[in-house]
């Protein structure tokens, strides 16, 4: 053949050797899938697990928001029972005071306050615009007086430079 002879023997225990091979490595895949399958079996089971405590944790958290918001509606309720009772009670009450007479010199006393609120409005009104006036005067007053003042400056000013010219003329 190719010039390689293998005795028949060596053949028998290599083709042995290779089949005890071929076993040695199933074996092994075999403990391996089985010990691979087992641990993604525990996974499975705790990905479960998880999504089972959440779903229940998810529960427990909507009854407690339930209690709440049942309480907060019972308290609401009860305070709006009591606003409604407390509406009527000052309706009675307004309607008793209008019947009694009441009213009209509550009516009467309000419209003097508004009519005592509206002229101290006036007179604070007045008061401000006098006091603008009192200043713009005084502010006039003192505008002409620093005017005066000024021209008399520049009075003297002319005195004073014309003489200056005339003395240097008759040096």
């Amino acid at each position: 053949m190719h010039g390689i002879i293998i005795p028949v023997d060596e053949a028998r225990e290599r083709v042995e050797e290779d089949r005890k091979k071929l076993i040695t490595q199933r074996n092994i895949k075999r403990i391996l899938n089985v010990t691979i399958s087992a641990a993604l079996q525990m996974l499975h089971q705790n990905v479960v697990a998880n999504k089972t405590m959440a779903s229940e944790s998810l529960k427990i958290v909507a009854r407690w928001a339930n209690r709440c918001v049942a309480s907060t509606l019972d308290a609401w309720h009860d305070h709006t029972v009591e606003e409604e009772r407390k509406r009527n009670l000052i309706t009675r009450i307004v309607q008793r005071l209008q019947r009694s007479g009441v009213v009209l010199a509550l009516n009467m006393w309000y419209s003097k306050v508004v009519l005592l609120v509206q002229d101290q409005e006036e007179e604070d009104r007045r008061n401000y615009i006098l006091r603008k006036v009192h200043v713009r005067m005084m502010h006039s007053s003192m505008s002409s007086a620093f005017e005066t003042w000024s021209d008399c400056l520049v009075q003297q000013k002319l005195e004073y430079r014309s003489k200056k010219i005339t003395e240097d003329r008759g040096l």
